[in-house]
């Protein structure tokens, strides 16, 4: 019989996220708590950082969990076309959350994304998010530029995979890569694939691409549950 995906056997989804600045990624935080829990990687990529919203979540579930990982957060905090410019006060804002917490396994790492890449061997990273400038052409080149970099457990997540207005592309590169990997697609939040990159993905992220139709009805109104939580938490803060 083909194991279950239980969440409810991982609290960790439960946490409430030490970070609750405003984001578009606020209502995934659970599953970033989750994803960490189920894979266990020992190298964690974010390409696009900005306050730090899922990174952080990413890096509480490596120090509630103990799990011996390197985490390395990758952004110029400047901005982009679709972000907006912003000033210094991000960065530092989220050093000052970032530092003590998380400053012993992580690093935040002020560079853009292809000056970065001399930074990681190929086959080293187990999970990465890429979550930059959306355009078709960024992301695309995003993606394909760091997919050497994702070991054989490697598994990738994209945001605002369900996202339709202007120039916003990732939907269509979503749509172009995810049939020829296992994947899963939340839709609430903008969207957030989930692939496996990898050639040897651990069994917890086989089964959560082998759901059936209403295994990932299910699962995907759990974590979306659990994140409208989070984001009236994160209202109610402001």
């Amino acid at each position: 019989m083909r194991p279950k995906i239980n969440p409810l056997c991982h609290p960790i989804c439960f946490a409430l996220p030490k970070q609750l600045t405003n984001s578009g990624w606020i209502q995934h935080t659970p599953f970033g708590l989750y994803i960490v829990d189920i894979l266990r990687p020992k190298t964690i990529v974010e390409l696009g950082t900005h306050t730090g919203v899922s990174y952080c979540a990413f890096c509480q579930a490596v120090n509630d969990l103990k799990i011996d990982a390197s985490c390395y957060a990758i952004d110029t905090w400047e901005g982009d076309p679709h972000t907006g410019g912003y000033g210094s006060e991000v960065y530092q804002n989220l050093r000052e959350h970032h530092d003590p917490l998380y400053g012993d396994f992580s690093i935040l790492l002020m560079k853009n994304f292809d000056d970065a890449l001399s930074d990681f061997e190929n086959g080293s990273i187990d999970l990465l998010h890429i979550d930059g400038y959306h355009s078709f052409n960024a992301v695309s080149h995003d993606y394909y530029s760091w997919l050497p970099k994702m070991s054989d457990q490697g598994v990738i997540l994209l945001h605002d995979t369900n996202v339709f207005i202007e120039d916003f592309g990732v939907w269509q590169l979503w749509k172009n890569i995810k049939e020829k990997h296992g994947n899963f697609e939340f839709l609430h939040g903008n969207g957030l694939g989930i692939l496996i990159a990898g050639q040897s993905p651990p069994e917890s992220a086989i089964r959560l691409t082998k759901l059936t139709k209403v295994e990932r009805q299910m699962f995907r109104m759990f974590f979306s549950f659990l994140g409208r939580f989070i984001y009236y938490l994160s209202r109610i803060k402001e």
